[in-house]
């Protein structure tokens, strides 16, 4: 794989104000800040980019940052997403845990594959390209919804560096995992003729009408997304096949928890009737009406589970099925005949054991600060 090393200095030249918490220069085994021109935070701070290299990589893992989601001045201000501002957090991708552990067996991105994070500050799962005013005309209240505008700069800066990689991953959980969804058309816009890997973590695709489709579509104008999408496609389940039909040679997953405790409070929040099982009877239609079973090309991996985001979760720990979560991906990664469907709720008699409950806000901000 190519890597320009002249185009790296050049990133690199703009780093001192911020770089305090990462390595002041990029190579083997260290995260290094790279700064992404023109890309922005909800705040209008200027955001950023890291890259962690491995010795001998020939393929690229790019890893969109999770962290909630605002739509109005009363979820922004109370903290539903996570950062709205520049937040310099480093990234151990080689002693953490799942995906950043390289010494586990069953991750398949262990070796071989440099890393870029995507830190998330916009408050719209990296969907949006507007400039929202939550205020009033005394006292205005903006946030720069630009994480879909934010991205498109990212493949840019991402390609220039990374011309000719084996293999393209993209990677996201919870907003992140709604992220890699939407940016799935950039990604195969940027590298058309490489293969390519999407995987999704807990980004449930809400949809009407398991949400209520007013205040969703509010949503989506609030952030720009609305204008981001293609023509005919109105919701993120629609986006999937889409996706599917338009792009069939990427190898998509979706991981999800039929209880997933966060989607839940997040599928109240937009007033779902019954928030409960929405999050449930919402990846069912996407499996069956939006992935469909016999997709050559796109799979599900569902657990009976109140979980939220798996992959940072060791990976031979999440089974379903019988399945672990780690044989999985790498069955995905590696174009595998035995990647499959995992779906309990195909079982005959399936009956949900894992129950979510309601969390408040108050919970949902001690939620925030669990690594």
């Amino acid at each position: 794989m190519v890597f320009s090393i002249r185009l790296l200095c050049a990133f690199l030249i703009s780093t001192e104000i911020f770089a305090s918490q990462f390595s002041t220069q990029c190579g083997v085994g260290k995260e290094c800040l790279l700064e992404l021109p023109g890309a922005t935070c909800g705040d209008g701070t200027p955001t950023y980019f890291t890259l962690t290299q491995r010795k001998h990589a020939k393929k690229l893992l790019i890893y969109l940052d999770g962290g909630g989601g605002c739509w109005n001045k009363d979820t922004c201000t109370a903290g539903y997403a996570r950062n709205l501002t520049r937040v310099e957090t480093a990234t151990d991708w080689e002693g953490g845990t799942g995906a950043w552990d390289a010494s586990d067996r069953e991750n398949p991105f262990a070796e071989d594959f440099d890393v870029v994070t995507v830190p998330y500050c916009t408050g719209d799962a990296y969907t949006g390209s507007r400039v929202a005013d939550y205020g009033s005309p005394k006292e205005p209240y903006e946030v720069r919804h630009m994480g879909y505008a934010n991205t498109q700069r990212l493949f840019g800066a991402v390609k220039s560096l990374y011309p000719d990689p084996d293999q393209v991953v993209l990677m996201g959980c919870s907003a992140g995992g709604i992220g890699v969804n939407f940016n799935l058309r950039g990604l195969a816009a940027t590298y058309p003729e490489t293969d390519k890997v999407v995987i999704s973590d807990a980004g449930t695709p809400f949809r009407p009408p398991f949400v209520d489709g007013n205040n969703y579509y509010k949503v989506m104008r609030n952030w720009g997304a609305d204008k981001n999408l293609p023509d005919d496609v109105k919701d993120f389940g629609q986006l999937l096949r889409y996706n599917s039909q338009n792009f069939p040679s990427i190898r998509y997953s979706f991981i999800s928890a039929y209880g997933d405790q966060v989607m839940t409070f997040f599928a109240w929040s937009v007033g779902a009737l019954a928030p409960l099982t929405a999050v449930r009877r919402n990846i069912i239609d996407v499996a069956e009406n939006f992935i469909g079973r016999n997709n050559p090309t796109s799979k599900v991996f569902y657990i009976d589970a109140v979980s939220h985001c798996h992959t940072p979760k060791k990976l031979s720990s999440v089974v379903s099925e019988g399945q672990t979560l780690g044989k999985w991906l790498t069955a995905q990664v590696n174009n595998e005949s035995e990647w499959g469907n995992v779906r309990p709720d195909l079982r005959p008699g399936f009956k949900q054991k894992a129950r979510p409950n309601l969390m408040n806000v108050d919970q949902w901000k001690r939620f925030k600060e669990m690594p």
